[in-house]
C-alpha cells in the first residue's frame, strides 16, 4: 500500500499499528502537519489483538459471540485493557 500511496505522490509510511509509542515518534519526527503533500499512514495490525478467542480468526470479523463468549470476552479485554 505504501508503494501506491506514494504513485499518487502523497508521504506514506508503514508502522506497527499496536505500537502506540512508535506511532507517536514518527508522527513528531515527521511532522506531518507541516508538510506539503497529504500523508498515508499504513498501520500493520492484528484483528482481536491480544484477546485468545478472536485474535487473526477471520470469522470474528463478522461474528456475533453467544453469552458465554461474551462473558469470556469481557474478562480478556478487561484484563488487556486496563
Amino acid at each position: 500500500m505504501v508503494k501506491k500511496w506514494r504513485a499518487f505522490g502523497w508521504d506514506s509510511f508503514e508502522i506497527d499499528g499496536h505500537n502506540k509509542k512508535e506511532f507517536k515518534k514518527y508522527i513528531n519526527r515527521k511532522n506531518i502537519l507541516k508538510q506539503k503533500n497529504p500523508t498515508a499512514i499504513v498501520l500493520n495490525t492484528t484483528k482481536g489483538k491480544g484477546i485468545k478467542l478472536i485474535e487473526g480468526h477471520g470469522p470474528w470479523h463478522h461474528k456475533i459471540p453467544n453469552l458465554e463468549e461474551v462473558e469470556m470476552l469481557k474478562k480478556e479485554i478487561d484484563k488487556y485493557v486496563w
